[in-house]
């Protein structure tokens, strides 16, 4: 077996290891949004998610004659979905925007599994640092509330 036929085989088993991370991800985030991703977008375009091919923070490099499918940025979005981020435009205005769609399995490869994982072991302790730093925010903001709430009973009764 030559080296390209023994990649080729074993690309249906590297999809399913990037869908299986991809839906542990999902059903760990239980609907909540991915938080920690940085802005990766150029120019002043929001496009928060996280590069898969390259460092998680790199930027989507800027496109002004863009092809669809031609540039297609794999990322992981907020919603913990795999999606193809590419550069459009709108031939009649010639606008160009940044946009994604979820990767289909066409747009994965067997590099992607270990590059998948490099990128959820640093987007992942943000979100958790994240989410702590937000649920003790909630926690004072709940205990301050309760303090309120038992200062105007008294003042009440």
């Amino acid at each position: 077996m030559t080296a390209e036929a023994a990649r080729e085989s074993a690309l249906p088993a590297a999809v399913e290891a990037c869908r299986t991370l991809e839906l542990a991800l999902k059903e760990a985030l239980c609907g909540d949004p991915l938080r920690g991703l940085k802005n990766i977008g150029p120019r002043g375009e929001k496009l928060y998610a996280a590069r898969i091919r390259t460092g998680p923070d790199t930027k989507v490099p800027f496109s002004n004659d863009p092809q669809r499918g031609s540039q297609n940025y794999l990322c992981i979005s907020p919603k913990g979905v795999l999606v193809n981020v590419y550069w459009a435009d709108d031939p009649d205005s010639g606008v160009l925007w940044l946009t994604s769609e979820p990767a289909g399995d066409d747009d994965l490869r067997i590099d992607d599994v270990r590059a998948l994982v490099r990128t959820l072991a640093v987007v992942l302790p943000r979100h958790v640092s994240t989410a702590e730093s937000t649920s003790q925010r909630y926690n004072k903001l709940k205990q301050l509330s309760r303090r309120i709430c038992d200062v105007a009973k008294e003042t009440t009764t």
